[in-house]
């Protein structure tokens, strides 16, 4: 691992990381998302695949075309989230959708702000890719954002996407697909079913385990397909490309 916070003998600087040969095959950069252009800079000489988790907080049009060039892609848990794929059907025939995020945190700046909301943007990133949607989108979308409530309205290429986003006691999401079913989950992890009488009917091991998320996640984005990872990537990115600079007009004094 590359840090400034070496814990083992194993972990290196991050400036050591563009020393490393013979290059590895792949990097995935997890550091603070206002660090990702500076890391992704170190790293990119070495000519080796590159994941950003989450997001660049904010990019350059020339960054996103570098980016795009290569064989790189953004990672979200929720761009590879398979528990949406059992209700495709639903998600290919409805217009619009509806996500509630609780986040246990408060959010202090529009970075705090961008890292959260990216979560959904990813998960709305998975339900465009389901549909078979690609980059480039026609996208229109407005944010507001007032004492830890964010509420931002999205329209891509006809679809509707609503998200609501709020500082509480709790970290959980819900997902609604029109009126015809809601997916919910505890934390960022997988979504199961939930019936209009409030019983729920889990799908597989849909969030009722300690199942490593994460790892499913990761394991999921490496036997995809490289066409579907860059074509996740692109989708999102656009979404991020859109999304930020609204992100730093909003007001985060609350005196």
């Amino acid at each position: 691992m590359a840090t400034n916070f070496p814990c083992t003998s194993t972990d290196i600087s991050r400036e050591d990381i563009a020393l490393l040969n013979p290059a590895p095959e792949l990097i995935y950069v997890a550091s603070k998302s206002i660090d990702h252009e500076r890391d992704f800079e170190l790293v990119a000489s070495l000519g080796t695949q590159v994941w950003i988790e989450k997001n660049f907080s904010g990019m350059s049009a020339p960054l996103l075309d570098r980016f795009l060039k290569g064989d790189n892609f953004v990672f979200n848990q929720q761009l590879f989230n398979t528990s949406l794929d059992p209700h495709a059907d639903i998600i290919q025939s409805i217009p619009s959708f509806r996500i509630a995020t609780d986040v246990d945190r408060a959010i202090i700046t529009c970075i705090d702000l961008f890292d959260w909301i990216c979560h959904d943007l990813s998960l709305i990133a998975r339900i465009l890719w389901l549909r078979g949607e690609t980059a480039p989108l026609t996208i229109t979308n407005a944010v507001q954002f007032s004492q830890g409530v964010c509420t931002a309205q999205y329209v891509i290429n006809g679809i509707e996407f609503s998200i609501v986003l709020k500082e509480s006691m709790l970290r959980c999401r819900t997902l609604t697909l029109l009126e015809k079913a809601v997916l919910v989950s505890g934390r960022d992890g997988v979504l199961w079913y939930r019936s209009r009488d409030g019983t729920t009917d889990v799908l597989g091991d849909g969030g009722t385990t300690d199942e490593d998320l994460l790892g499913v996640a990761l394991k999921v984005a490496l036997e995809l397909r490289p066409e579907d990872v860059r074509s996740l990537t692109k989708i999102i990115m656009e979404l991020h490309r859109v999304t930020f600079p609204l992100m730093k007009e909003l007001d985060f004094d609350r005196d």
